[in-house]
């Protein structure tokens, strides 16, 4: 797995068994010119999991601004042939989108106002969009910014009527954006013309909630992007959320746990 920054990588190359998570193998806290190719096989015979997966992990450091984005495209067109899996997280830099989310639930729960901090999320990403894509690629990803921040709205109008701050409404919106940075990173690959897929990690990834916190359910996770990758042309590499996940009755989740994937978190 290579962990990608705006200005270097780093690599982290982990074993993985289904069922008992990734261990780490290798941890290299430098940065490094060229990003570390790892092949990752899973276990099961037959699907998605069988093949040999090179892995990228781009933390918001990676995906703070413009010209990280454009950093992160390069890596990707170095790897040559071969399936990719290319997790992106939110973006991040000052400020973070994910720490703006989270304090306009906050705010909200308040009785403040929470349009400062939506509009700050909007200009983020829109600035960024309208330096990287095509006018036309960049005005399809405002559309959907723009539609899932009138959700958020909603949402927030709503907390902010309760004065309350509900977890399951803290991990809803605290995931959005997982899946604007992940779908600006398929547009801008797409647009030299790299055969990607857009994957929204909650419509393959299963979580239960233990005691020690959130667990994988392998089986059916596995399952799941077996079902994806099955509607996929031969050799297209997957553009991945991180951060999110679904809960076994399907309800948008995450997995409780950041800068982990990021070396730059700060």
């Amino acid at each position: 797995v290579v962990w990608g920054g705006c200005f270097g990588t780093t690599t982290l190359v982990c074993k993985y068994n289904p069922g008992r998570g990734a261990r780490r193998w290798i941890s290299e806290g430098q940065p490094s010119p060229q990003p570390r190719r790892v092949d990752r096989t899973m276990a099961s015979e037959q699907g998605a999991s069988s093949r040999k997966w090179r892995v990228h992990k781009f933390g918001g450091t990676s995906v703070a601004e413009a010209k990280c984005f454009q950093r992160v495209k390069s890596i990707i067109e170095s790897q040559g042939d071969g399936t990719l899996a290319i997790v992106c997280s939110a973006m991040g830099g000052k400020p973070k989108v994910t720490d703006l989310l989270l304090q306009s639930v906050e705010t909200a729960a308040r009785g403040d106002s929470f349009g400062a901090l939506l509009q700050a999320i909007r200009e983020k990403h829109v600035d960024c969009a309208e330096s990287i894509l095509a006018p036309d690629a960049a005005a399809d990803l405002i559309e959907v910014i723009d539609h899932d921040l009138s959700e958020i709205q909603d949402i927030l109008r709503a907390v902010s009527l309760m004065r309350f701050e509900f977890e399951p409404i803290r991990e809803l919106v605290s995931g959005y954006g997982e899946l604007w940075s992940t779908q600006m990173m398929v547009a801008l690959l797409k647009s030299y013309g790299m055969n990607v897929a857009f994957l929204d990690a909650r419509r393959v990834l299963r979580i239960e909630e233990l005691l020690t916190g959130p667990a994988v359910m392998w089986e059916e996770s596995e399952k799941l992007l077996d079902e994806f990758m099955s509607g996929l042309a031969p050799g297209t590499s997957i553009v991945i959320t991180g951060y999110v996940a679904s809960t076994k009755d399907g309800k948008a989740t995450t997995l409780k746990v950041r800068f982990g994937a990021d070396p730059n978190p700060n």
